[in-house]
């Protein structure tokens, strides 16, 4: 059973009803271009579609879209809806091999059954359409899949743009869909897509396990550009920022450093794999509150989130009680 508290530095990547030939396609795309080889996991074979963050779905396959339908509350992948070349041919087929009969049947009976709008089948581009608006953040790709496109849609999909969506229902992200004025806002600053998707996941867990009274908001950034951007547009207007240090345009130090600047009362805790004495020294230098290393404990994440005065006006004793039972698990 893998471990829900490792964080991946590749997205893995799963299938659901793909053909073998299909799935070959997806793994030599990925293994040839170093950008899909270094985000990217290899579609294996007996993979877990629970445990993914983007799954490619046979959307030809009446039998798997429906399974989809039926576990989607259950997975937290993003789907990408294959339409494959070789099964649309065999299915248009079918069909008119079903139409022929149908005229056959028809003309015995000199009365013609008229065909209403719902009975015809729906086309590539009709059935494409229906998904994307039924799964939000969803893509389609066409079999044989270009590289091209290939990497559109992994890359379109791990921006955070795609992660996050700013229209969630309460199917989707029924945590999400509690925003109020007074909530506990927190900003995920991470450029990995798994470590983003995984502490979409697990904050809500650990918030509702803190006060499952307390409303809460959750946004997330793939980069320290986007971090000051979305703290720009809210005017600073959040609780906690979840902050990596290690980013490909600018350093958590310097995030950190200016956002204290902008709101100091803006609780910034540091989340990193580097967690040397020198790092700790950078990173309270830079202004930060806490420091956690990855992966993150559930209880380093409930102290965090316990220490912030939100929690502590609730429950000025909440602190002191996780900490004595944490004494008494270690």
């Amino acid at each position: 059973m893998v471990d829900r508290r490792t964080l991946r530095n590749k997205t893995r990547l799963s299938s659901l009803g793909l053909s073998e030939d299909v799935v070959q396609q997806i793994n030599q795309k990925i293994s040839i271009a170093k950008k899909l080889r270094e985000k990217f996991s290899n579609i294996e074979k007996d993979d877990s579609i629970v445990s993914a963050d983007i799954l490619f779905v046979n959307a030809e396959d009446k039998a798997t879209m429906d399974y989809y339908a039926k576990c989607r509350s259950h997975v937290a992948a993003v789907p990408v809806f294959v339409y494959d070349q070789k099964v649309r041919a065999e299915t248009q087929k079918q069909e008119a091999e079903a139409a022929a009969q149908k005229q056959e049947a028809e003309a015995e009976d000199q009365k013609p059954i008229e065909e209403t709008e719902e009975q015809k089948p729906l086309t590539e581009e009709q059935a494409q359409a229906a998904n994307l608006v039924k799964y939000p953040n969803a893509k389609n790709l066409r079999s044989p899949i270009a590289l091209g496109r290939l990497s559109e849609a992994l890359f379109g999909i791990t921006s955070s743009k795609q992660v996050v969506s700013t229209e969630v229902t309460d199917t989707d992200h029924p945590q999400q869909s509690r925003i109020t004025t007074n909530a506990f806002k927190i900003l995920v600053v991470d450029d990995s897509f798994p470590v983003r998707k995984y502490l979409e996941k697990k904050l809500p867990e650990l918030i509702a396990e803190v006060d499952n009274t307390i409303d809460f908001d959750i946004h997330f950034a793939s980069s320290g550009r986007e971090c000051v951007k979305k703290l720009k547009i809210a005017r600073g207007d959040y609780d906690m920022v979840l902050l990596d240090i290690m980013m490909e345009d600018a350093s958590g130090y310097q995030v950190c450093k200016w956002i204290k600047k902008v709101k100091r009362s803006i609780n910034v805790v540091m989340l990193t794999s580097k967690s040397s004495p020198v790092d700790r020294v950078r990173a309270n230098l830079s202004g930060c509150d806490s420091f956690i290393s990855k992966p993150p404990k559930d209880s380093h994440l409930k102290k965090v989130i316990l220490r912030h005065h939100k929690f502590q006006k609730k429950n000025p004793d909440a602190l002191a009680l996780h900490q004595r039972i944490e004494g008494i698990i270690k």
